[in-house]
């Protein structure tokens, strides 16, 4: 259960990077 449940925080880091990395460029103030 434990390795299953870090894949998916893996996954999850990886999504919310990408999501990053495309609002980067936009002006956050």
């Amino acid at each position: 259960v434990r390795c299953r449940n870090q894949e998916l925080r893996q996954k999850i880091h990886a999504m919310v990077r990408r999501i990053e990395s495309a609002l980067l460029p936009l002006p956050l103030s």
